[in-house]
């Protein structure tokens, strides 16, 4: 008797372990499946990150890269990112308005597919600008003999436009933005003259506009300049504050 209830015991024990291992094996099958789906998601989300920050750097290039070039809008093709920002700050779209998101932020497409596909996500540029014009007291002026050289003139830039371009890429439902805010600086063409003749730098010397003559200033007379500031010869870009963000 006694030696069957031992036997009932062992079974019952080992019932017990082989319960345990059962649901021990599922415990950690499940956590096993849920560690899993959260590498996985955040494999997407670091694949959407990265689809993010590499098309917004692509962007960046592309505003930069006629930074310096004299003539940068007539230089710079139609269909680049440069000029349409340019037409996007100078045109007539609205200012971002915080009350009104949906009608003050605009959506960027190009002639080429960037919207990309299932295996690198979707991308989605937005643009939304704020006027940040510099006082036009600096229009006008007057160079001294002694500062014969008028290349800081030529040189000189006026801050228009704070803008915003919002890189979103979706990818497996997963979205991630990467935002950038530039400034925009303006080249106004100048028109230089003295005692009313008109004249134009060239060739480090001073010469009768539309001519090759020198033109010769004397010791007591100015240069006078005034920039046109309805004619951007080009803009300048500087990017002040980039921001990252998952939905």
């Amino acid at each position: 008797m006694r030696h069957n209830s031992k036997k009932g015991t062992a079974l019952v024990m080992a019932a017990c372990v082989s319960a345990f291992l059962a649901a021990f094996s599922l415990a950690m099958v499940y956590t096993s499946g849920l560690l899993l789906s959260r590498a996985n998601r955040r494999l997407e989300q670091e694949r959407s990150y990265q689809a993010a920050q590499s098309f917004a750097k692509v962007l960046d290039f592309e505003l930069k890269r006629y930074n310096e070039m004299e003539n940068a809008l007539t230089m710079a093709p139609n269909d680049s990112f440069y000029r349409y920002v340019y037409k996007f700050l100078e045109g007539a779209y609205g200012e971002y308005d915080p009350e009104h998101p949906e009608e003050t932020i605009f959506h960027y497409t190009s002639s080429n597919d960037t919207t990309g596909n299932e295996e690198y996500g979707k991308i989605k540029v937005v643009l939304y600008k704020e006027t940040s014009r510099e006082e036009d007291d600096s229009l006008t002026g007057d160079i001294m003999r002694e500062d014969n050289s008028p290349q800081d003139i030529l040189n000189m830039t006026f801050q228009r436009y704070v803008f915003t371009v919002e890189v979103t890429a979706v990818l497996n439902d997963i979205p991630y933005s990467y935002s950038t805010e530039y400034t925009q600086s303006a080249a106004y063409e100048v028109y230089f003259s003295c005692n009313g003749v008109g004249i134009t730098w060239k060739d480090n010397h001073w010469c009768r506009t539309g001519t090759d003559q020198e033109y010769i200033i004397s010791g007591d007379e100015k240069v006078h300049y005034e920039f046109n500031n309805n004619r951007i010869t080009r803009c300048i870009f500087d990017p002040v504050f980039t921001e990252d963000e998952e939905y």
